[in-house]
C-alpha cells in the first residue's frame, strides 16, 4: 500500500505541473514614427499542435490595442498553448500591420511555456528608390555591428528584395548579407538591379527584413536569443526594364521547343537535368549570363563557351547563398560571424565542392566581353530541378 501511494503522490504533482490554467503573459511594443497608440496587435496561433509551418501560422486567436506608449500585453493560458491530449505545442505569431504605410512586423514563437518580453514591432518605412542601378533604402535600425568583441550574441539584421511581376512571377531576388567564403565577419553587399537584371520586365519591388535585436531581452530562458522580427515594408517601387536579352527564342535542346527558360517569362519551369545549353545562331560578344530561379543542390556552376572558331573557354561560377538562403536550408550561417558556412577557398584560389539542400537563387555570371561566342552551356554539379530564365547579355 505504501508504494501505491508513493506512485498516487508522484503522479498528481507530475499533473500539477500541467495546470490548464497557469497563465503566461505575452508582452511588447510598437514603435512608429506616425504614433502607436491604439495600434491593434494580432495573436496567431497554428491550428495543429506540434511543428511550427509559416504557411499555415495564420489563423486570428486574440486581439489587442497598444496604450499611449505604444505597449501591448496578451494572456495566454496553458491550455490554449499547449495540448493537453499530446502535449505538444502550439506555435503563435505576434503580429502588426500600419495602416499609414502599409507596412508590416511579427514575430514567431515556437512555443509560449512562460512569461515572454518581445523585441519591438516596428513600422519599417524602407523610403527605396533606385540609384545607379543600386537599391537604396532606409534599413529598419541603424547598421548593427557584426562582430561580438566577448563572443556573445549580437543584434543582427538582414535584408532581401523581390522584383515581382503582377502576377507573382520573381524576376529577381537577392539579399544584402553574404556569409564570407574566406571566413570572418559576413559581408554586407549592394542589392543590384541593373538594366540586365530587369531585362524588359515590368515589375515592383518587395522589401523584407529579419531583425534579431537583443534588447529587451527574452525572458525565456530556453530560447537564448530573442526570436527574431520579420519586417515587410509597405512601399512598392515600381520598375520598367528596356533591354531585350540576345537569347530571347533560343531553343534549348535539353528540354523542349519552344524553350521555356528563354521566352522573358521568367516562370518556373520544372525538370531534372545536369546540362542547359543555347546556341546564338551567329555568335556575338558576350558579357554575362544571368540565371533566375534555378533551384539545385549545389552552389556551383561549370560554364563552356564555345568561340567563332570553335576554340572553347571553361569557367566555374559560385551561385550566391546569402544568410537567409541558408538559413532557410536549415545549413547555419544565421550567426553573426558567418565564418565556417562556407568552406574556405583552395589554396589555388578554387572552391571547394559542397553539396546543400536544394536551394532557389538569382546570380548573375560576368564574362569577358573580347570574344565571341556562339554556344553556352551551363554543367551543374546536382542536377537542376528548376528554373525560372536564362538569359546572354
Amino acid at each position: 500500500m505504501r508504494a501505491l501511494g508513493l506512485v498516487f503522490v508522484v503522479s498528481v504533482v507530475g499533473l500539477g505541473c500541467f495546470n490548464p490554467d497557469d497563465i503566461f503573459p505575452v508582452s511588447g511594443s510598437v514603435r512608429s514614427g506616425s504614433g502607436v497608440d491604439g495600434q491593434v496587435v494580432k495573436l496567431l496561433r497554428q491550428p495543429t499542435a506540434g511543428s511550427c509551418d509559416q504557411q499555415t501560422l495564420a489563423v486570428p486567436f486574440k486581439d489587442v490595442t497598444t496604450d499611449a506608449g505604444g505597449s501591448y500585453g496578451f494572456e495566454v493560458f496553458r491550455a490554449q498553448s499547449q495540448s493537453l491530449t499530446t502535449m505538444g505545442s502550439f506555435c503563435f505569431r505576434v503580429s502588426a500591420t500600419f495602416d499609414g504605410s502599409g507596412s508590416q512586423a511579427f514575430a514567431d514563437l515556437n512555443r509560449i511555456t512562460q512569461q515572454l518580453t518581445l523585441p519591438p514591432l516596428r513600422d519599417w518605412q524602407a523610403r527605396a528608390a533606385l540609384d545607379g542601378g543600386v537599391l537604396t533604402f532606409e534599413p529598419v535600425i541603424p547598421w548593427p555591428d557584426d562582430v561580438s568583441l566577448d563572443g556573445g550574441p549580437v543584434t543582427t539584421l538582414d535584408h532581401r528584395v523581390e522584383v515581382l511581376t503582377d502576377a507573382g512571377t520573381i524576376v529577381w531576388r537577392t539579399e544584402d548579407w553574404f556569409p564570407n567564403p574566406d571566413g570572418g565577419a559576413n559581408l554586407r553587399e549592394p542589392m543590384v538591379l541593373d538594366d540586365m537584371r530587369l531585362e524588359d520586365f515590368e515589375a515592383k519591388t518587395y522589401l523584407t527584413a529579419r531583425l534579431v535585436e537583443l534588447d529587451p531581452p527574452v525572458l525565456d530562458l530556453a530560447a537564448r536569443t530573442p526570436p527574431p522580427t520579420h519586417l515587410r515594408s509597405g512601399q512598392h517601387l515600381s520598375l520598367h526594364g528596356a533591354r531585350v536579352a540576345l537569347s530571347r527564342g533560343l531553343p534549348c535542346p535539353e528540354l523542349a521547343s519552344p524553350c521555356p527558360l528563354t521566352d522573358g517569362d521568367a516562370a518556373y519551369f520544372t525538370l531534372s537535368t545536369n546540362t542547359l545549353t543555347l546556341s546564338l545562331p551567329t555568335p556575338a560578344p558576350l558579357t554575362a549570363i544571368v540565371l533566375r530561379g534555378v533551384e539545385t543542390a549545389s552552389p556551383l556552376v561549370g560554364v563552356v563557351l564555345t568561340q567563332d572558331d570553335g576554340g572553347m573557354q571553361h569557367l566555374s561560377h559560385q551561385l550566391p547563398l546569402s544568410v537567409e538562403d541558408l538559413r532557410a536550408a536549415g545549413v547555419g550561417g544565421g550567426g553573426a560571424g558567418g565564418g565556417g558556412v562556407i568552406p574556405p577557398r583552395r589554396r589555388d584560389g578554387g572552391i571547394p565542392s559542397m553539396t546543400l539542400p536544394a536551394i532557389t537563387t538569382w546570380s548573375v555570371v560576368t564574362l569577358d566581353g573580347g570574344a565571341s561566342f556562339g554556344t553556352v552551356q551551363l554543367v551543374f554539379p546536382e542536377p537542376v530541378t528548376k528554373v525560372g530564365e536564362v538569359s546572354l547579355f
